[in-house]
């Protein structure tokens, strides 16, 4: 899998649902399971991006929750629920492996 294919497959785990049609060209926009203001732009890349807007978006890229965003999406592990999935990505945010 690539580091995009990754990183979506972390965003979609944890809840967050894809905006269709994006309003960017060049990013694939999901919206945030825990705020419907919050967007996130995934490039073709795998660079993620946050914010209200494209042209007003913070990079995320190679930071500790596009890492853990990567390491939720792996395909070998199997999440039941989104719930699941969050509490394992705050988990690896504290560095905690229980």
């Amino acid at each position: 899998m690539t580091n995009r294919d990754l990183t979506i497959a972390g965003l979609l785990a944890t809840g967050a649902m894809e905006v269709i049609p994006s309003p960017s060209r060049k990013y694939r926009t999901f919206r945030s399971a825990f705020s419907d203001h919050t967007l996130f732009f995934v490039g073709r890349s795998g660079a993620l991006r946050w914010g209200d807007n494209v042209s007003n978006s913070f990079s995320m890229t190679d930071s500790r929750r596009h890492r853990a965003y990567r390491e939720i999406g792996n395909p070998s592990i199997h999440w039941e629920s989104a719930d699941q999935a969050q509490a394992a990505f705050r988990r690896i945010l504290e560095g905690r492996k229980d």
